[in-house]
């Protein structure tokens, strides 16, 4: 599942710009958030209508261009998970595309709300809906909701983003 996970923050933060070709806006997003590398802190709330508490977690991500990704959770237990752009199980990962997802737009005077619901049956498998917020100003995505069967639910919130910035490459190495 983290393998899962990983793959489709990396589908909605650096490669997704093949998805929407023709949204002007998500246009304006995905350029805005494209970039050849990029640092951010990260906040992840996970919730279950199983568990009493809110499972919340820390840490850094890294993206490298095109498809480099170090997820590092900080707090509350270090764990770290590499995708380093070969082959996953032996076969390649394959990124979601336009017909996968309906997508939605609604906006305030602060911030778009982009909904991607998605079609492919693995997908749905997956999540009920993947909620984009952005920042009107500058479009970059300070968070992600993910939402699962059951009520389960996953929200990122991204902090201290930046981007076009030199990541060493031994952050990318698979221990």
């Amino acid at each position: 599942m983290t393998k899962r996970f990983l793959y489709i923050i990396a589908l909605l933060l650096v490669q997704v710009s093949s998805l929407y070709a023709q949204e002007d806006l998500l246009e304006r997003i995905l350029s805005a958030n494209e970039r050849t590398s990029l640092k951010a802190g990260f906040t992840q709330t996970r919730h279950s209508p199983m568990l009493e508490e809110n499972l919340v977690s820390e840490g850094l991500l890294y993206l490298q261009q095109p498809d480099k990704i170090r997820w590092e959770i900080l707090k509350p237990v270090h764990k770290v998970s590499v995708h380093d752009g070969g082959v996953q199980g032996g076969r390649q990962f394959r990124l979601p595309g336009r017909k996968d997802f309906s997508v939605t737009e609604i906006s305030n005077d602060k911030q778009y709300f982009v909904t991607l619901v998605p079609i492919r049956n693995d997908l749905r498998r997956l999540f009920t809906r993947i909620v984009l917020i952005v920042q009107n100003d500058s479009l970059l995505i300070k968070e992600i909701q993910l939402f699962g069967r059951d009520g389960d639910y996953t929200i990122l919130s991204f902090k201290d983003i930046q981007r076009d910035v030199e990541l060493d490459p031994s952050l990318f190495i698979k221990d």
